[in-house]
């Protein structure tokens, strides 16, 4: 039927069906699909369908604020639907990032009753204004939460992922909302069929092209890991270092059997045991080169004291494992020190260490936890508002976190054969891995491969490790580069940059399971060369999508001004 559409005196006679008038439903419709399009139900093409009836939903509503207000309840849904395994570690965190994601979803339903009501083409509108929506939650506030974006749901098919070396992540979520706009455009009669399935036809394409064109791989270093599969409660109790450690050296050992010839073994995020007052915890010294000579003092005796006891201790009892192998060592520790004003901090950190006992280089978080390993905002605060936090924080966690970011994304260079010159490789720690952006700048600064460290202990064995994975495999295709996951928990893996997920020989798993286990992990590691598009110009589609969904909502309040037509 035809009517007039009641909102605006000024709004443009559309064709607008009969189920538009039951925009909750088509929203909820869209809802369920994208909670399925994710683990642990992994129905990927959903994800094809959900911007479909979630742009129905927006364009059918009755008011912008009525949109609004509807999709924020919907961006609930789909972060609990999700992300709810975040309630693993506690209520609190799950409610925070829903309370500050939600209302981004908002704002995709409000730009969509401004821009998709008035009878335009649903492409490029429905793609550009989903890709930009999706380019904020990836952004803010701060670093974002980069998660429940298509583009990560389709990661779990080889062919449509292929995109994501020339976009990224965002590529991909770009082609799956074209999918959907076709979709509607075939059922309802507006215009954009033909270009959107020009658009998903050049990607299946591209798709089956693209693996076939990847050149064959140098061979690699061996690299193995530990996956102690260590409880988070014991992992957090100062006296179990003793157990942890006893865990962490048999695993070693076994790697020393299963895998005599490793070039770089693997602790996993903070499984180093030692921390705190040992003496083999890891302590590290922010100051200037200048400081540092000028003291001679006991902060100076303690590091270097901390060297030799590592070196003769417990590092000495590893190297002894192998022998006459030249095997590096890339250790996950917390790590105690001196900042360049002379306070203490405390990173999270992976320390490189020779087959000599000697330490190399370090690497040390960047891209914090929210919430886990610092507050945002905190220092903003007025002091009575934050030690009302603080003590809030410290009845949920038994904690105030405070860990201090590591200064740059920056690659490691591992000579990882003797007399050979170093390999520069990207370590990145735990959800740095769901960055794109970061994992390209250590692949731009010469990275052969990447090394994700994580602990995800704290999910159990929930469908967070799925997601991660696919994080996994986005990174991988992004910058066609091989990424090595050790975690403590699973899954420890080898991701290929062909696109697939990791299974067979390039997946921990024990007696059928990969995750809430312990065990090793090796695997001789593929060295890609060459670039990417996405390497070239990283995410400059999303910033292209949030400009476009500007223009648009620009035009379409143009329009929305014009006399009504008698």
């Amino acid at each position: 039927m035809h009517r007039r559409l009641p909102s605006e005196p000024g709004s443009l006679l559309v064709s607008m069906p009969a189920e538009t008038k039951r925009p909750t439903t088509w929203g909820l419709f869209g809802l369920a699909l994208l909670i399925l399009a994710f683990p642990p139900f992994d129905l990927w093409f959903c994800a094809l369908l959900a911007p479909w009836p979630l742009g129905v939903s927006a364009a059918a509503s009755r008011s912008g604020a009525g949109a609004f207000w509807r999709f924020t309840l919907l961006g609930v849904g789909v972060l609990l639907g999700i992300s709810w395994w975040l309630a693993e570690t506690s209520l609190f965190n799950l409610a925070v990032v829903t309370v500050v994601e939600a209302p981004i979803f908002g704002l995709f339903g409000w730009a969509g009753w401004r821009v998709l009501r008035q009878g335009a083409s649903v492409f490029p509108a429905l793609p550009v204004l989903w890709t930009g929506n999706e380019m904020i939650r990836m952004n803010w506030p701060e670093t974002g939460y980069p998660w429940a974006l298509l583009g990560q749901a389709l990661a779990a098919n080889p062919i449509l992922v292929q995109v994501a070396d020339l976009g990224g992540v965002l590529a991909v979520s770009f082609v799956c909302a074209s999918a959907a706009a076709a979709l509607w455009a075939q059922v309802s009669g507006r215009p954009g069929r033909g270009p959107a399935l020009v658009v998903v036809s050049l990607a299946i394409l591209y798709g089956f092209i693209r693996p076939a064109t990847l050149p064959e791989p140098e061979a690699g270093p061996l690299v193995a890991t530990i996956q102690p599969g260590f409880d988070q409660q014991l992992k957090d109790r100062g006296e179990a270092a003793s157990l942890r450690w006893e865990r962490c050296f048999g695993q070693v050992a076994e790697i020393a059997q299963a895998f005599p010839e490793a070039d770089l073994v693997v602790f996993p995020e903070t499984m180093w045991p030692f921390s705190g007052n040992s003496p083999y915890s890891m302590l590290v010294d922010q100051r200037s080169d200048a400081e540092r000579l000028e003291d001679q003092g006991p902060v100076s005796r303690a590091l270097a004291a901390n060297q030799e006891n590592l070196r003769t201790g417990p590092l000495g009892q590893l190297k002894d494992l192998f022998k006459e192998q030249q095997t590096h060592w890339l250790l996950g520790a917390p790590a105690l020190g001196v900042a360049a004003d002379g306070s203490a901090t405390l990173l999270n950190s992976a320390f490189l260490y020779g087959p000599d006992g000697a330490r190399g280089d370090r690497y040390d978080k960047v891209i914090l936890i929210p919430g886990g390993e610092y507050v945002p905002f905190r220092n903003v605060l007025p002091e009575a508002a934050r030690d009302w936090l603080d003590r809030m924080i410290r009845a949920q966690a038994g904690f105030v976190p405070d860990v201090l970011p590591g200064a740059e994304a920056r690659v490691i260079e591992v000579p990882l054969a003797p007399g050979g010159s170093p390999q520069p490789i990207g370590v990145t720690i735990c959800f740095e891995n769901a960055y794109g952006d970061y994992n390209r700048k250590l692949v731009a600064q010469g990275a052969r491969f990447l090394v994700n460290l994580s602990n995800e202990g704290w999910f159990g064995t929930s469908p967070e490790f799925d997601h991660m994975e696919l994080h996994s495999v986005l990174r991988a295709v992004e910058t066609r580069r091989a990424l090595f996951r050790s975690t403590n928990t699973g899954i420890s893996c080898l991701v290929r940059p062909d696109g697939s997920r990791p299974s067979g020989a390039d997946r921990l798993e024990v007696e059928g399971a990969d995750r809430g286990v312990a065990g090793i992990f090796g695997a001789r590691v593929p060295l890609y060369g060459g670039s990417t598009l996405y390497m070239l110009w990283g995410d400059a589609l999303g910033w292209a999508c949030l400009a476009g969904s500007v223009a648009l909502l620009f035009a379409a309040g143009r329009r929305s001004s014009r006399p009504s037509v008698p």
